[in-house]
């Protein structure tokens, strides 16, 4: 595979133009279908190509052959949203298997499946099977498998609560330096995803630069759209506004001529969120539930969640409440049912919705079941409990500029309405230079209707 590295499209059309030459009765062409589904993988194509490597390869006793195609067949599809589909061919692969001998193929299904199994809120089941495919990787001395299952092993351990993850995590970022391997980028991502999710965005924004590097030296480009989104993320957070807005347009457009991609989901949840405080209600709504629209395709939290979050938010201010309740209440209840789930940016972009519509009780008596606290819930409990000060600082931390502006504009409503002008000016006369900067017309308005009537 480390053969297509760089190779750009070149490979997989040499490939196409063997296949259409070659007899379709000779015993070569299902290995010949395998390489080319190999040669589309790294784009994020190749569905039909992988189906077919499957079935013939199956069709000529080579188990082993066969599960690796499929196991490439579930990521593709999982990339494009399709996360039924995906599970069946990866547990489909896992199941060819399951009577053989250990294996590379053997430890590469099983780590496929934990793998997806954690990204879809099944940490326990990924820590069991990760575990047994590390042990065949380490046993046979495979030590790009053993990367790729530290990865997973890493994301899965610290979603159940367990923070030495984070050095499975390293590990597995360590042993793929040496190698010339995916598995490094996808190592620097997932750590940084996870630092994310715990509140570190300084240090994850520079992991993910660190992945996008690797990603475009190989020629990755199914992860370098990943990362592309992590990019508007950055934007978002640090108050570039209109580098995220380019950012989120590029994806938006690059998805309307070619195959569907989960980051779309982000370029309409940022997109929608910056819409909404330029004052451009119409946008923030399409937007908002265009992401929505698609998440629900393939519900895994962390796509799910955060269009749900901000589908709340923009309904509930732009005033459209029993809509907007009704979104809330399917987010709690979700994550009710998914304690894995870490309370990361979602949760920032849906509490203003929750304490507007006096959920902030509900929002807390869930969270008691969250298995890891996060900066992110951290503020967001501070939200609920009308302490804003607080929650401004803890978002000052984590480094979410327009979470910290739109706390201290709340805290300054407090504190107008006890009296406590002088520092209820501090907290606008910050929050409105941040709002300035971006160009959030509706919160500028709103900072100064608040002056006004104080």
């Amino acid at each position: 595979q480390n053969l297509f590295f760089g190779a750009g499209s070149s490979v997989a059309r040499f490939y196409s133009e063997a296949l259409d030459l070659w007899p379709a009765d000779d015993e070569e062409r299902p290995y010949l279908l395998l390489r080319h589904g190999k040669a589309l993988h790294p784009r994020g194509g190749g569905t039909d190509v992988l189906t077919a490597a499957a079935e013939q390869l199956l069709d000529a006793g080579d188990r082993e052959a066969a599960a690796e195609a499929e196991t490439l067949l579930g990521e593709v599809l999982w990339l494009q949203g399709r996360q039924a589909e995906a599970f069946e061919h990866l547990e489909g692969a896992v199941a060819l298997l399951a009577d053989e001998p250990a294996s590379r193929a053997k430890a590469l299904t099983l780590a496929d499946l934990a793998r997806f199994r954690a990204i879809g809120d099944r940490a326990a089941e990924a820590v069991l099977v990760g575990s047994e495919a590390l042990a065949m990787a380490e046993a046979l001395g495979l030590d790009e498998l053993r990367a790729h299952t530290l990865n997973t092993l890493g994301l899965a351990r610290v979603m159940t609560g367990d923070r030495s993850g984070l050095d499975d995590l390293q590990r597995s970022i360590d042993i793929s330096r040496g190698l010339v391997t995916y598995e490094l980028s996808r190592g620097l991502n997932n750590l940084a995803s996870t630092l994310v999710a715990l509140g570190e965005l300084d240090e994850a924004h520079q992991l993910y630069a660190e992945s996008a590097a690797v990603a475009e030296r190989l020629g990755w480009t199914a992860a370098i759209l990943w990362l592309v989104a992590e990019q508007a993320d950055a934007h978002y957070h640090r108050g570039q506004w209109d580098e995220a807005l380019a950012v989120t347009e590029k994806i938006l457009q690059e998805a309307a001529s070619g195959e569907r991609h989960l980051r779309e989901i982000d370029a309409h949840v940022i997109g929608a969120l910056i819409r909404l405080d330029r004052d451009d209600p119409d946008g923030a709504l399409e937007h908002s539930a265009a992401g929505l629209e698609f998440a629900r395709e393939s519900p895994d939290p962390q796509t799910l969640f955060p269009a749900l979050a901000c589908r709340a938010r923009v309904l509930a201010e732009l005033g459209r409440r029993e809509e907007a309740d009704e979104v809330v209440r399917e987010l709690l209840e979700r994550w009710r049912s998914s304690p894995a789930t870490l309370a990361s940016t979602w949760l920032s972009y849906a509490c203003p919705a929750i304490v507007a519509l006096g959920r902030g009780e509900e929002l807390a008596a869930v969270a008691k079941d969250a298995l890891v606290t996060t900066k992110w819930l951290e503020a967001g409990l501070a939200l609920a409990g009308g302490d804003f000060e607080k929650a401004a600082r803890v978002y000052a931390r984590i480094g979410s500029r327009p979470d910290e502006a739109h706390a201290r504009l709340r805290a300054a409503e407090t504190l107008a309405e006890a009296g406590r002008r002088k520092e209820a000016e501090q907290e606008l006369e910050t929050a409105t230079a941040f709002f300035e900067e971006v160009g959030a017309a509706r919160y500028v308005r709103m900072a100064g209707e608040l002056l006004t009537s104080s």
